[in-house]
């Protein structure tokens, strides 16, 4: 990759720089500024060309000279006018291409930095139910479940439990509501139930949480005790907003603090 230190090196002439434009895409960026300043000094070198043959022609046409110096000052204009045009050309182009180049990577970068602020919003906005997870929760209408539920002491796990809390009532759930657990720090939602059921994810309960993508993790009253809860009815522990997605791994909630 080209860089700054050795552009002196390959020169800075109309030749070196149309040999060093031949690898700008893999330049560095202050490279390419290097390029950029020196095509378009060129080019103006080009365009002042033009002009003074121009000038060297009206000279030639006014000067009383010989048919050969004549000649030969005529064809030297329009050399100098025919080089000039195509320098301008070839090094507008290249400086065209850095610029387009450019503009790309910085486009690229902002949309970049667009997806990367859309994801911190999404991570620390606070989560709301979807009409697919309110469907999946519905399900549980018919299916005379009940439940204990309690959060933890956060303003965000508080206003989503009240959403899980309405929704499931709205399906029949026969919910019992018990203060925050203080002093206690988990993330996700957590589903506890009595030792005597076999398998927890094959209940109702655990079913609906699974397929609306709101379930991290599960056990056993025998380790998390919550004492001050019934010990033959299941509870749903709402936790911290992180990790983003219920599929991340959650942190468990301690059995000491519960």
């Amino acid at each position: 990759m080209s860089n700054p230190t050795s552009t002196a090196q390959m020169g800075r002439g109309p030749f070196a720089v149309l040999r060093r434009a031949k690898n700008v895409k893999n330049a560095s960026e202050e490279e390419r500024n290097v390029l950029l300043e020196d095509a378009e000094r060129i080019e103006g070198w080009c365009a002042w060309l033009v002009l003074s043959a121009i000038v060297l022609e009206v000279v030639v046409w006014i000067s009383p000279l010989c048919p050969f110096l004549f000649k030969v000052g005529n064809a030297l204009s329009d050399g100098a006018v025919a080089i000039g045009i195509y320098g301008e050309m070839r090094f507008g182009q290249i400086a065209g291409n850095i610029l387009k180049i450019m503009l790309a990577e910085a486009v690229e970068r902002a949309a970049k930095a667009e997806l990367e602020t859309v994801r911190l919003q999404a991570q620390i906005a606070p989560r709301v139910l979807t009409e697919e997870q309110i469907a999946a929760l519905s399900s549980l209408k018919g299916q005379a479940v009940s439940a204990n539920v309690t959060w933890t002491l956060d303003l965000e796990a508080s206003i989503f439990a009240s959403q899980l809390i309405r929704v499931l009532m709205g399906a029949e759930v026969m919910l019992k509501i018990f203060p925050p657990r203080i002093g206690n720090v988990w993330t996700g939602n957590w589903l506890i139930f009595p030792d005597s059921v076999p398998d927890h994810l094959e209940t109702p309960l655990a079913k609906a949480f699974i397929k609306a993508d709101l379930y991290n993790g599960g056990g056993k009253r025998s380790v998390w005790p919550l004492s001050d809860m019934p010990p033959d009815v299941p509870i749903i522990m709402v936790g911290y907003r992180y990790p983003p997605s219920p599929k991340a791994k959650a942190a468990e909630p301690t059995p000491a603090a519960t």
